[in-house]
């Protein structure tokens, strides 16, 4: 204990003191090291903390020097070491702030701007009202922040918060350990995460498993945190990188790495050019301008779109809508769940539908069209064979080619409804179960059967059809009707002798009739076998039943269409440039550049071409001209130039008025004729059955029975007749109707379209689908079926496989595996998502980012509502080191962190105090005279005055500051406290601020001669 030793003059305080034991004379004191504190805040009457401050002190001499430099245009900085603080208690048991360091002044605190706060060892504080707060932290421009150890806040405004948090340019942010801003505006939350580009975000961490440990990384090795590198670009997530001008990444390990690309979902990748974006987990927008929608979907090539789980659009332009759709080619679309456009601007419509040959179309649940130009429409359609191409299939088991022999290479065969099978080059069949299976054959009507090549049938063995309104030929290869058949007998040329019958010649192979007006016979009984002739009777009978077969079949080729009922709107389908179907109302025009130009037409094909009202082409480069109303080609490269037209086959003309040409390459260039061939290369007409009326073919029976008949009298003009007959048979022609069952119809006023069943496509007003693999697209579109895809109008899917894309999208029915883009978006459950305008989601796996977000939990991530906030909003606290922290688990952490700091501090100044102790026993041990004590110990004593009057003023002063401090709004409050006690005076200066709507941040300084203090608060209401 220091003793009393004498009394000595003291010149600071102009009087004789005490001196002690320790005193030295000259006025020095002990060279022990001096620790300065100060306190750091005030409890308030209610005993709660509210400011947390220090304060300036000097003694009188240099309080008058600072008022003297007061008088230059910059107010003084406040300069704190807090290297040499020790802990100031408010009460002698319970330390409430303090800090370390050397203790030698090498690393001392520095504040040179005005109003700046510099607190830690070796914190610098430089540009107006900047703050430092930690070891080595720095503040350097004006209104800068630093909080933290190893902190630096580089740029006007800027805020570093966070153990080597950094910012490099003015109004960036940087929160958490290692975080960094090194852009202007740019914002980066979390450990490590990196905010580089221009007004940049990055929110996150790292990706680690659930022992911390980081399980990704970047190209250099390094754990892999959130990243915003390009200019505006955002990143949001662990691991989430945006690395482009306007790029944005929300999701875990998410990556947009090019100009204004979207990535969002766990891992997913939108690294196209520019502008595309990708949606959900796993989703890989990798094409220039793609989209790719749905987990795990992927748009690979340039402007493709691709919406579904696991669809995959690979070529240029693609367009694949539904879970697990496939577009591999250019231009290829595919609609509905696995559908597969193979070939370069295929088409593929309908659950499993298939297109693989280039320009091919498939529609309907099934279908497949397996090569070059092959169409298959209707649920299990099938068209293609080997290396052939053209093929044809219209109707629910239509075949057009071969499905099971690939070595038959078929082309350009035509089936058409349900069940219909043509499996012959050129062949055709029309009508449900119709077969076609000899080259250049065509079956007319339901169960007809062509099996040999260049023949037209329009019935079977044992069920044979007449051919009625066939008008009279006129041409060798034309057919006959009874009536010409009647007049062609009659004019048989009679003898010279009326009276006689002789032969022409001696080998009795011609006979004529003399008679001045034509010669009857009478008494001839009904022919028998083919060489008997036949009586009127018989004949009339014939040509009844053939004139009423023809009629039939003429109303039945009129009728034939593609579609019924009024189209008032149009549908294109296409799979590199929309086809057109706008020029006339009620148009349809579907595959590769098919054009529908005139009222109620359909154009059915690639490149199909019908520009005259009411018309129909089907088939690769069909076409219907202008002036040909009311016409229909079906075929590959069929075609019409007049007005009633019809030409069935491949390469089948029609340019007179009213004609019909059935097969291929046939042509009819007469008015109000059937031609079923061309003048090198007629065919004959099978299976016809006798005609009865005048306007009825006739079959060769017939005629031959007929002719038999006859011969009795006229053996050789009725030989002419019959070659003349003969010959007209064998190249007769005739058109036929067929029923087009189909899953795709299109309507726009009346009762929807609907395709039921096991996997239709329904599209048009009032769509429905309702089929186990769905698709409906537009109108009142609904698709319930356990594969569902609806597009558009009203569209809802009533869940299993969902995908629904606009207007008021709905989706629910316990929503597995959802998606949901767009106006009324919506969702509820299992696998989630939903996109844009009123999207909600409502739990399960969820998501929902966009206009009218909600999500509301389970696997969650939401970006909007609860009162419609977006920054990311209602986190839960978190559990895992990949989970987000919200502000109270901050808090939690900060006040954890602060609380081991202040129990190292005071171990460190328990050994410093030792440490001074006994260097100060080892200096009484040097003192060599009692002056020498006597001095020092007078010093001692009033260095001991002093401090107490120093913190007694520096109390006062701290108090004052604080109660002015307190309540601060707005951006903050700056001030100031004086205190006195003895001869000693104190200043207390402080800033108080509000973070947010429920915490408060302080700093504070306080001087008193050669003591100082500092401190730094922070609270939040819970």
């Amino acid at each position: 204990m220091n003793k009393i030793h004498s009394k000595i003059w003291n010149r600071t305080l102009g009087a004789l003191v005490v001196a002690g034991e320790l005193a030295k004379s000259n006025g020095k004191g002990g060279s022990a090291r001096r620790v300065r504190a100060g306190l750091l805040a005030t409890s308030l009457a209610t005993g709660a903390l509210m400011f947390a401050t220090g304060a300036f002190a000097a003694d009188n001499a240099s309080a008058s020097a600072q008022a003297a430099a007061a008088s230059a245009p910059a107010k003084p900085a406040i300069k704190v070491q807090l290297a040499q603080l020790t802990p100031q208690v408010v009460s002698p048991t319970d330390p409430y702030f303090s800090a370390d360091g050397a203790g030698d002044g090498s690393d001392t605190a520095l504040s040179d701007g005005t109003y700046s706060v510099a607190a830690g060892a070796m914190s610098t504080a430089l540009g107006t009202e900047s703050i430092a707060v930690g070891h080595n932290s720095w503040a350097n421009d004006d209104y800068a922040t630093a909080v933290g150890g190893n902190s630096s806040a580089f740029g006007i405004g800027s805020s570093a918060f966070g153990n080597s948090a950094n910012t490099s340019l003015a109004y960036a942010t940087a929160v958490g350990y290692g975080a960094t801003a090194s852009n202007y505006n740019a914002t980066s939350l979390g450990a490590n995460a990196q905010a580089t580009g221009l007004s940049s975000v990055a929110i996150g961490g790292y990706i680690v498993d659930a022992t911390g440990t980081p399980k990704a990384f970047d190209i250099s090795g390094n754990p892999a945190a959130a990243v915003a590198s390009g200019d505006y670009a955002t990143a949001v997530g662990p691991g989430a990188q945006a690395s482009a001008h306007g790029a944005t990444a929300v999701g875990v390990g998410a990556n947009a790495s090019n100009q204004n690309n979207v990535a969002i979902g766990n891992s997913a990748n939108a690294s196209g050019t520019s502008f595309s974006v990708a949606v959900g987990t796993a989703a890989q927008a990798i094409g220039d301008a793609t989209i790719a929608i749905g987990n795990s979907a992927a748009a690979v090539g340039n402007w493709g779109t691709v919406i579904g789980v696991q669809a995959m659009g690979s070529g240029t332009g693609d367009t694949v809508l539904g879970i697990g759709g496939n577009a591999s080619s250019d231009y290829g679309v595919a609609i509905g769940y696995a559908a597969n456009a193979v070939g370069a601007q295929t088409v593929a419509i309908g659950g499993a539908a298939a297109a693989g040959g280039d320009f091919s179309m498939a529609i309907g649940s099934g279908a497949e069209a397996y090569s070059t130009n092959d169409q298959a429409i209707g649920s299990n359609a099938w068209a293609g064979s080997g290396q052939g191409s053209r093929n044809m299939a219209i109707g629910n088991g239509a075949t057009a080619g071969n499905a099971t022999d690939a070595t038959q290479n078929i082309s350009d065969s035509i089936a058409f409804g349900a069940s219909s099978t043509a499996s012959a080059n050129q062949a055709m069949a029309m009508g449900v179960g119709a077969t076609a299976n000899a080259a250049n054959a065509v079956a007319l009507g339901a169960g007809s059967v062509a099996a040999r090549a260049n023949t037209v049938s329009v019935g079977a063995v044992g069920a044979e059809r007449q051919i009625v309104n066939v008008a009279a030929g006129t041409s060798g290869t034309d057919a006959v009707n009874v009536t010409q058949l009647n007049q062609g007998l009659a004019s048989v040329s009679v003898a010279a002798n009326p009276l006689a019958i002789s032969y022409d010649a001696a080998d009795k192979g011609n006979l004529t009739l003399g008679g001045a007006g034509g010669t009857l016979i009478h008494g001839v009984a009904a022919g028998v076998a083919n060489g008997d002739a036949v009586n009127m009777g018989q004949l009339n009978g014939v040509i009844s039943k053939e004139s009423a077969d023809v009629t039939s079949l003429t109303s039945q080729i009129s009728a034939l269409q593609l579609s019924g009922g009024s189209m008032p709107t149009t549908i294109a389908v296409d799979g590199s440039t929309a086809a057109t179907a706008a020029s006339g109302s009620g148009g349809v025009a579907i595959g590769s550049g098919a054009n529908a130009g005139g009222a109620n037409d359909t154009a059915l094909g690639g490149h199909a071409n019908v520009n005259a009202d009411g018309s129909t082409a089907m088939g690769a480069n069909a076409s219907v001209a202008a002036a040909a109303t009311n016409a229909v080609a079906i075929g590959e490269s069929a075609s019409v130039a007049a007005a009633s037209g019809t030409a069935l086959g491949q390469g089948a003309s029609v340019t007179g008025i009213n004609s019909v040409a059935l097969g291929q390459g046939s042509l009819a260039d007469q008015d109000n004729t059937v031609s079923m061939g061309t003048a090198t290369n007629q065919r004959r007409l099978t299976n016809l059955a006798a005609g009865t009326y005048d306007t009825d073919a006739v079959n060769v029976a017939q005629l031959h029975s007929s002719l038999a008949a006859a011969e009795l009298y006229t053996d050789s003009s009725t030989q002419t007749v019959m070659n003349y007959v003969n010959n007209a048979i064998n190249s007769l022609q005739t058109g036929g109707s067929a029923s087009m069952p189909s899953t795709i119809a299109v309507d726009g006023n009346n009762t929807a379209s609907v395709a039921a069943g096991t996997g239709g496509v329904a599209i048009g007003d009032s769509a429905k689908a309702g089929g186990s693999n769905g698709t409906a697209i537009g109108g009142g579109s609904f698709a319930a079926g356990p594969n569902d895809t609806a597009l558009g109008g009203n569209a809802k899917v009533g869940a299993d496989g969902s995908t629904a894309v606009g207007a008021n999208t709905n989706i629910t029915a316990a929503a597995t595996n959802a998606v949901a883009v767009g106006e009324s978006a919506s969702v509820t459950a299992a696998s989630g998502t939903a996109l844009g305008q009123n999207a909600s989601a409502t739990a399960a796996n969820s998501v929902a980012l966009g206009q009218g977000s909600i999500a509301n939990a389970a696997n969650t991530v939401s970006v909007g509502t609860a009162t419609n906030q977006r920054t990311i909003t209602n986190v839960a606290a978190g559990v895992n080191a990949t989970d987000a922290a919200n502000v109270g688990q901050v808090n939690s952490q900060v006040n954890a962190a602060l609380a081991t700091a202040k129990t190292y501090t005071d171990a460190s100044s328990s050994q410093t105090l030792q440490a001074a102790k006994a260097y100060t026993d080892a200096a009484l041990g040097n003192q060599q005279t009692l002056s020498d004590l006597r001095t020092q110990m007078n010093d001692q004593f009033n260095q001991v005055n002093k401090r107490i009057n120093d913190q007694g003023a520096m109390g006062a002063a701290s108090t004052q500051m604080a109660i002015n401090a307190a309540g601060a709004t707005g951006i903050g409050r700056l001030a100031a406290g004086v205190g006195y006690q003895g001869s000693r005076s104190a200043l207390s200066v402080g800033y108080a601020a509000p973070v947010g709507s429920t915490a408060h941040l302080s700093v504070g300084a306080t001087t008193s001669g050669s003591q100082t203090s500092v401190g730094a608060g922070f609270g939040i209401d819970l």
